[in-house]
């Protein structure tokens, strides 16, 4: 499985955390001989999570054996050890839909492949702050305002308001 279609199909990290908890969970269960025995459990009638189930059809994958889990387990873990990672903060929670969009957005426009962690700060007021490994760029309302005190205080002087 090619780490760049993996990643396309990968939200955020919180995320990618998620689907390798998930998949570690699905491979004790296949693993542990002891409770496949008192269950009963196979590889077929083994519930996957829902996330993981949805995330493995994004990818187009199918988890035939114990070993193509590993195999996308260890995909995963290569991903996170790897990826660099950068943090987009903004005034409130995104919806699962905005993640998404902000996730495109920055993977479509940078080429390298990245991971983002969101973290939320209402200080900003709104608008975006990103932050990576050596870069802060603030495009937030905040700074806006900060920005153009200056340009008011000169607009209510000129206009004496």
């Amino acid at each position: 499985m090619e780490s760049k279609k993996i990643l396309q199909n990968i939200i955020d990290y919180k995320y990618l955390l998620e689907i390798i908890s998930y998949l570690e969970e699905y491979i004790v269960l296949l693993e542990d001989k002891r409770i496949k025995h008192k269950f009963n459990i196979n590889q077929d009638n083994i519930n996957i999570n829902p996330l993981l189930s949805m995330f493995l059809e994004s990818i187009d994958l199918k988890l035939e054996d114990i070993s193509s889990a590993q195999k996308l387990k260890e995909s995963l873990l290569d991903i996170k050890k790897n990826a660099k990672i950068f943090t987009v903060i903004l005034s409130d929670s995104p919806n699962d839909d905005l993640r998404r969009k902000i996730a495109k957005f920055f993977f479509d426009s940078i080429s390298q492949y990245r991971l983002m962690k969101f973290n939320i700060s209402p200080d900003i007021g709104g608008g975006i702050v990103l932050k990576t490994p050596t870069r802060y760029f603030d495009f937030s309302y905040y700074k806006m305002l900060e920005r153009s005190e200056d340009n008011i205080v000169s607009l209510i002087k000129q206009y004496e308001i």
